[in-house]
C-alpha cells in the first residue's frame, strides 16, 4: 500500500493537469471578483451592497467552477492508468484491486483538498484586492468551509467511482460533467411528483448544499445536515465504485 501511495502521489504532482487545473480555477475566481466589482461600480442604485473579502472566500469554490474542474481532472487522472496500460502492470506485480482502488482514491481526494485550499486562498487574495475585509472571520465561516470541503469530497467520490467503472477518458469526462446535472434533475422530478410545498428533496442533494453554503450566513443546522449527507453520499459512491471495480475486467 505504501509503494502504491508513493506511486500515486508522484503521478499526481507530475501531471500537467494538476497545475493547469489550479491555475484555471484561480483565473475563474479572479474574473468572478472583477465582474462583481464592475457590477457594483455600475449599479444604478447606490444601495447595492459591496461584497467583502470573506464573502469572496465563501463563494470561491463556486466562482472557480471547482466541481467542473474536479470532474475533468479526476477522469484524466484515473483513466490514464488504463489507457496507457499502467494498471495491467500494477496488477501483474501482485497488488490487490482494493489497495489499488483506495490508494488512487486517496490521491484524488488529496487533489480535492488542495483545490479547496487554493480556491479559498485565491478568494481571499482577490477579494482583498477589490473589496474591504468585512466582518466574517468567525466560527460560522470555518464551519461553512469545512462543510463545503465535505461536499467537494462527496463529488470526488462520485467522479472517482464513475471514472473507475468507465475507464475511458472521453466517456468518463462526459459522465463526470453530466452526472451532477442528471442527479439534480432526478431530485427535482421527484419533488414535482411529491408536490409538497414544505419539503424539497432537492435541498438534500449536493447541489442544494453547495448553493446554501455560499450564502453570507449559514445556519448551524444547515452546516450539520450538509456535512452528514455529504459524508453519507461519499461513502455510498465510493463503495459502489469499489464493488463494481472488483468484478470488472481491466
Amino acid at each position: 500500500m505504501r509503494k502504491l501511495l508513493r506511486f500515486e502521489f508522484r503521478k499526481l504532482f507530475r501531471q500537467k493537469s494538476f497545475y493547469s487545473c489550479n491555475i484555471l480555477l484561480l483565473i475563474f475566481i479572479f474574473l468572478s471578483a472583477v465582474i462583481s466589482k464592475v457590477v457594483v461600480d455600475n449599479a444604478e442604485e447606490l444601495t447595492v451592497p459591496l461584497p467583502t473579502t470573506f464573502e469572496m472566500v465563501r463563494s470561491a469554490l463556486q466562482g472557480g467552477n471547482v466541481i467542473l474542474i474536479l470532474g475533468v481532472f479526476t477522469a484524466l487522472f484515473v483513466c490514464s492508468d488504463y489507457t496507457d496500460g499502467t494498471m495491467k502492470n500494477i496488477y501483474a506485480k501482485g497488488y490487490g484491486r482494493t489497495n489499488v482502488y483506495f490508494s488512487e482514491l486517496i490521491a484524488v481526494i488529496t487533489f480535492s483538498f488542495i483545490v479547496c485550499i487554493v480556491s479559498w486562498g485565491g478568494g481571499f487574495v482577490f477579494g482583498k484586492m477589490f473589496f474591504e475585509i468585512g466582518e466574517g472571520l468567525n466560527g460560522n465561516l470555518f464551519g461553512t468551509l469545512i462543510s463545503q470541503m465535505l461536499v467537494v469530497f462527496s463529488y470526488t467520490g462520485l467522479f472517482f467511482a464513475l471514472s473507475t467503472v468507465i475507464k475511458k477518458t472521453g466517456a468518463s469526462i462526459a459522465s463526470c460533467i453530466v452526472a451532477p446535472i442528471i442527479f439534480s434533475l432526478l431530485f427535482t422530478a421527484v419533488d414535482s411528483i411529491i408536490g409538497n410545498e414544505t419539503f424539497s428533496l432537492s435541498n438534500y442533494w449536493l447541489d442544494g448544499f453547495f448553493e446554501k453554503l455560499t450564502q453570507n450566513t449559514v445556519m448551524n443546522n444547515t452546516l450539520l445536515v450538509a456535512a452528514v449527507f455529504s459524508v453519507l453520499y461519499a461513502v455510498i459512491f465510493i463503495l459502489i465504485g469499489w464493488f463494481i471495480n472488483r468484478k470488472s475486467e481491466i
